[in-house]
């Protein structure tokens, strides 16, 4: 009971508004709110779009092979991969692989402890290093050593 008292006493607010609001001599009607609606300024940048009506048509009407001339690309010949040359191990229990040198960027994947891999490139002291499989990606140099030969 006393969680109906706060809607019981706002649904009497309201129809006390709406009383005196008709008691002053406002009439609500669909067609003055339509009016009401119509007549307010919109402050909008879309625009009227028009739908344009196309006439039916054939699927042989739409085969562009036959106006467009096709010819066939020759097949570009790749020159073998060669996996890259391992060169640095990861030297810790596990190292987070990251999208971007910082440590804020996205973790990739965990490296564990012995994982072999190649260094492409430096920034700083973040290395972008690539693994036997082609996978790529940054790591903190201090957590890598160089393979023993």
């Amino acid at each position: 009971m006393a969680r109906s008292i706060p809607s019981i006493l706002l649904f009497t607010a309201t129809l006390l508004v709406a009383g005196a609001i008709i008691a002053a001599g406002g009439v609500f009607t669909v067609e003055r709110l339509a009016d009401a609606v119509a007549a307010a300024p919109v402050k909008s940048k879309l625009r009227p779009s028009y739908v344009a009506a196309l006439p039916p048509t054939e699927a042989t009407d739409l085969d562009i092979a036959r106006f467009v001339p096709v010819e066939p690309v020759a097949a570009a010949a790749e020159a073998p991969t060669e996996p890259p040359r391992l060169t640095h191990e990861v030297a810790v229990d596990s190292l987070w692989v990251r999208a971007a040198p910082n440590k804020r960027s996205a973790r990739l994947l965990a490296l564990s402890r012995g994982a072999q891999l190649a260094i492409t490139r430096s920034e700083g002291n973040w290395l972008l290093v690539s693994g036997p499989n082609g996978g790529r990606g940054w790591v903190y140099s201090r957590y890598l050593r160089p393979l023993a030969r």
